[in-house]
């Protein structure tokens, strides 16, 4: 996930590459890019600015909302969003933005689990 954000990164400054590689996501002396021949000195010093002014702990964020919004994309969920809605008298919106609040923390799993000792659905 962060060599893809990292690749989309460097690639939104216009600079020739072939793509970025991470060795190890916590140090960023580890994380390099593979420039295409045409890229000038100056591009490539644009480039790796780019790269080394990412903010790493933004990919926890990042993940965690991709991961929510996958989630919330899987026919299931649509279909459970559409029932909830219809039978708590919110929006479809109302449903997803709890669930999708629910999903990115850590204590929203609580929430979204059911209880052990809770009856069976009948």
């Amino acid at each position: 996930m962060l060599t893809a954000i990292l690749d989309r990164l460097v690639r939104a400054t216009g600079v020739p590459m072939v793509g970025v590689s991470v060795g190890d996501p916590t140090q960023k002396d580890t994380w390099t890019i593979q420039f295409a021949p045409e890229a000038t000195a100056e591009q490539q010093a644009t480039a790796l600015a780019a790269l080394h002014a990412f903010d790493v702990t933004t990919v926890a964020t990042v993940t965690a909302d991709v991961e929510a919004k996958d989630r919330l994309s899987e026919p299931f969920t649509r279909a459970l969003v559409a029932f909830l809605a219809a039978h708590l008298k919110l929006t479809e919106v109302e449903v997803r933005d709890e669930l999708m609040a629910g999903f990115k923390s850590e204590s929203g799993k609580d929430r979204l689990t059911a209880p052990e000792a809770a009856e069976p659905f009948r």
